[in-house]
């Protein structure tokens, strides 16, 4: 929100789009995976420290540890650090997705279009659940909304990650959500007079 508030006067867009992340829910100033360092592995901090920061193996391995302790539920995954306050999570997102909007149509922009972006999807995970639980938020909210439903179906259980050790999205996810946000913006009339013709 404060982002929102400060950039787009300066800025003056005519649209602004949010991508929405699903740590989103997550309120400003409460990390992800707050229990990550439960069941420290036994070596003296110091040396963790150096291994992990300055080693490519060391990274490896304090990772892969990492993810085991994740699969066994030791450490909270990615879906759990959302789900475990979800209700209050969903209230405050609700808030600020409205709050977003607001400010956008007093400024005398359209809708907000906002899409929900996940680089793993997968029809029977919590990440899909939790993705339409936001775009109904965005939804009430008055924004328009980009569904995603179509993306989870052709892209079912493909992992889009940077690598098995970097969870940001690959290439092929930034294409995928760009020519998702092109098709929308194509066919709005209130950018035509932007419009390239060939």
């Amino acid at each position: 929100m404060k982002i929102v508030r400060k950039y787009t006067p300066v800025l003056q867009p005519n649209l602004i789009i949010y991508g929405v992340c699903l740590n989103d829910f997550l309120p400003s100033g409460v990390r992800q995976y707050k229990n990550d360092m439960a069941y420290k592995f036994p070596l003296p901090e110091r040396m963790k420290t150096f291994l992990s920061e300055k080693t490519s193996i060391g990274q490896l391995v304090s990772r892969a540890y990492n993810f085991i302790l994740m699969e066994i539920g030791l450490r909270n995954d990615f879906w759990t650090d959302i789900l475990k306050d979800f209700e209050n999570y969903q209230t405050r997102f609700s808030r600020d997705a409205k709050t977003m909007n607001n400010l956008a149509l007093s400024m005398g922009l359209p809708p907000v279009v906002a899409t929900v972006l996940n680089q793993d999807p997968d029809l029977n995970s919590k990440g899909y659940q939790i993705a339409m639980v936001a775009e109904r938020h965005l939804t009430n909210a008055g924004m328009t909304v980009i569904p995603t439903e179509k993306f989870y179906r052709n892209y079912d259980k493909q992992r889009m990650m940077v690598s098995p050790w970097e969870g940001h999205p690959s290439a092929k996810a930034h294409k995928i959500f760009a020519d998702c946000l092109v098709a929308h913006l194509q066919h709005r009339s209130d950018l035509k007079r932007y419009k390239i013709t060939q």
